[in-house]
């Protein structure tokens, strides 16, 4: 019942993570224009990066560190791997 509750729940996230991505990139370009006084040039790129609203496991986290490193993706004393 847990298991089921939580994929619920992330699923719901990943819904407003989808619908609401859009307003912020807005928001962060609104904040450009008023720090900088002219509107942001189209060629900046802004986007909302969301973090995973799942839950992994340890072990989970762990494989994917693996792969990635043995992937030569990244490098095995990296700090991203380590935070991982």
């Amino acid at each position: 019942a847990i298991r089921s509750s939580e994929a619920q729940l992330v699923k719901r996230a990943e819904r407003r993570c989808r619908r609401f991505g859009g307003a912020w990139a807005d928001v962060m370009r609104l904040a450009l224009w008023v720090r900088d006084g002219e509107p942001p040039e189209r060629s900046r790129r802004i986007e909302c990066v969301w973090r995973d609203p799942a839950t992994p496991t340890v072990a989970q986290q762990t494989d994917a560190a693996v792969k990635l490193v043995q992937a030569g993706i990244l490098p095995a004393e990296g700090e991203v791997v380590l935070e991982m």
